[in-house]
């Protein structure tokens, strides 16, 4: 209904596809070339294609994580994670530069991640983000900026929504751009990096190269189960207040 076309679920082999893929981006032809062999090949048959990636054989062969990258089988990573959201009106086409393709790049996976406070949590955070938005625009003496009065125009139809039912979530978005052998053309990872910098603005976002933290956040936006907040070291309680 958003005009994104009809979703269908991938079987289990395609998951597997994917994740080999992004490891090995240059495996991408030889599967697409064996793929289209074997439809043609079971066609003939009548019979359903066998997978072509266990889910075994789906992550890398090697990966070295370095302190801004991750080097995987043949093409080396960069992951960013979103810190923060555009202020202004969001219209539809907000994000079409940052998921366009591009051809300097061999892959680029924006992944969008919602996690649902629970019922309890919903409300003391939507009445949390009212007084928050409150107390800024009650900052300035005089006339507050537009978008500390529109925060709280929102901050408080949040509020209002909760308490009819509507539930609230947390979202963040990671975006990673692959590269193919980039230790026979070292400036392909800095042209990457340039590009995904000049986007992030351009789509009203503020991107942060996850350091250090690169081979799981790649695992992360792959969509395959790893969820990071059960991974890290800080609990809960605490997070939440940060």
């Amino acid at each position: 209904s958003a005009g994104a076309g009809t979703g269908a679920a991938m079987t289990a082999s395609q998951v597997a596809e994917t994740v080999r893929v992004a490891y090995d981006p240059a495996a991408a032809t030889l599967l697409d070339r064996a793929r289209a062999q074997q439809a043609r090949q079971a066609g003939a048959a009548h019979q359903r294609p066998a997978p072509l990636v266990s889910w075994q054989d789906a992550g890398p062969v090697a990966q070295v994580e370095a302190w801004d990258h991750l080097r995987h089988d043949s093409g080396a990573s960069i992951t960013w994670q979103m810190v923060d959201v555009p202020h202004g009106a969001v219209q539809s086409r907000i994000l079409e530069q940052l998921l366009e393709a591009d051809e300097h790049l061999a892959r680029k996976r924006v992944t969008l991640i919602y996690r649902p406070h629970d019922p309890a949590s919903a409300a003391r955070v939507a009445d949390a983000d009212v007084r928050t938005a409150v107390g800024r625009a009650s900052l300035r003496k005089g006339e507050s900026r537009a978008g500390e009065s529109l925060a709280l125009a929102w901050a408080r139809q949040s509020a209002a929504e909760q308490a009819t039912g509507a539930g609230l979530i947390r979202f963040s978005m990671l975006v990673t751009a692959t590269v193919l052998d980039p230790a026979g053309d070292p400036t392909r990872l800095a042209h990457a990096a340039e590009v995904i910098d000049q986007l992030g603005p351009a789509c009203q976002l503020r991107l942060r190269r996850c350091y250090f933290a690169q081979a799981a956040a790649f695992t992360a936006a792959l969509g395959v189960g790893v969820v990071l907040p059960t991974h890290v070291a800080v609990p809960e309680v605490i997070r939440d207040y940060l």
